[in-house]
């Protein structure tokens, strides 16, 4: 709660955080001034996730995709692993977000512990191996371990790591082995990771603790394609990713100016539009106060086809994890679902917006798919279809 505003923080999870002088030096400073600030990657640019992907020998892109920091990664990880019924195998101590998320998507959270003793090197946070394999059971989807562990800093041995991928290759369990720290250790050797060692692995991480970059809030995932395309597609529900990429759309140069003065009207000073959440923009009072009595000017939505094949998604009765298809042209809840069917929905729009907007919302009206006279409608927000179901795999 005070983590930032004490001057001493005793419980700081990570190392000192780099400055962005610290990280770049001369021409690459200069050159973050010309990013453009667009849309990115939603999961992750090229270039990162090939750069993410040399940590682990023997990984490719296409093993990696990218959140914002390694609590996003966690929490979608184990939304699309567990299904009510499923229990989690979690190593304590821990930080304890996995064992709340176990129970909150799963059935529950079975603890299994790293215990304080001696051995042949010292005194040491060793895994109990007996305890990990009466945590797992049947039931068991999969077992979270965090190597090197917080809050101890432990580094699990090569017979502790066999006892994990012992324990879960038994039920056919996946293994999730959160590696945030790998890299930060104090005798310089970096921790050897989990990935290559099982197939059914994902491997979390992300820039927070041994990069000493946690304001940029970048994590990922690391595990088999088939499966980061379902992280992917969950994530999708989540937020984008904070990654872009430099070079951004072409725009002719006498189109940025104006495009520049615009955005700058709309954001600040008084009698401009601000925009505010779901496209709402309002006319701020001449002397500055806030706005009351606002008349609400939406602006057209284009949805693209993938998000609405996305919306329409069925959940796989398999013990794989869940599938969401994109092809399928008719909505399917999950089982005892009560979530209402998701639907086209073009607002109205602005007299005087750019042809090309003009233009879109031309083609919504003229789209079977859609009520018309609905669609013309400032007033209808989800306007009714003609038949039960759209057809979104055209």
């Amino acid at each position: 709660l005070y983590e930032n505003e004490v001057e001493y923080n005793l419980s700081e999870s990570g190392v000192y955080p780099l400055s962005m002088e610290e990280l770049l030096e001369g021409e690459e400073l200069r050159s973050v001034l010309s990013v453009p600030l667009g849309y990115p990657y939603s999961n992750g640019s090229p270039a990162l996730r090939e750069r993410i992907a040399r940590f682990y020998p023997g990984a490719s892109p296409e093993h990696v995709t990218v959140m914002n920091g390694g609590s996003e990664v966690n929490h979608v990880v184990l939304w699309t692993l567990l299904e009510p019924g499923d229990r989690l195998a979690f190593m304590v101590p821990n930080y304890m977000q996995g064992w709340g998320l176990g129970r909150h998507f799963g059935a529950g959270s079975d603890a299994f512990r790293s215990r304080l003793g001696e051995d042949g090197s010292g005194r040491r946070w060793a895994l109990d191996v007996d305890e990990l394999r009466r945590a797992v059971t049947e039931r068991t989807k999969a077992i979270l371990v965090t190597n090197p562990n917080n809050p101890t800093g432990a580094v699990l041995t090569g017979e502790e790591m066999a006892g994990v991928i012992e324990a879960a290759g038994r039920v056919g369990a996946w293994i999730i082995a959160d590696e945030i720290y790998r890299g930060a250790e104090v005798d310089g050797e970096t921790t050897p990771t989990f990935w290559g060692r099982y197939d059914k692995l994902v491997v979390t991480s992300g820039l927070s603790k041994a990069f000493g970059l946690p304001g940029l809030r970048l994590g990922w995932a690391v595990a088999p394609p088939a499966l980061i395309e379902q992280l992917w597609i969950h994530h999708d529900y989540t937020t984008l990713t904070p990654s872009t990429d430099r070079r951004g759309p072409t725009r002719p140069d006498q189109v940025r100016p104006r495009r520049r003065r615009r955005t700058k009207d709309m954001c600040a000073g008084p009698g401009t539009m601000t925009v505010t959440c779901g496209a709402r923009c309002v006319k701020r009072p001449e002397d500055g106060s806030s706005p009351r009595n606002t008349r609400r000017w939406s602006i057209a939505r284009i949805i693209s086809q993938k998000a609405m094949a996305n919306h329409a998604h069925e959940r796989s009765s398999s013990s794989s994890p869940p599938v969401f298809t994109r092809q399928t042209s008719r909505w399917h809840p999950p089982t005892g679902s009560t979530r209402p069917e998701p639907r086209l929905a073009p607002d109205c729009w602005i007299q005087g917006r750019p042809a090309q907007e003009r233009a879109i919302v031309a083609r919504l009206r003229a789209d079977p798919r859609v009520n018309a006279s609905a669609a013309r409608s400032c007033r209808s927000e989800i306007p009714a279809r003609r038949d039960g179901y759209a057809d979104y795999s055209n």
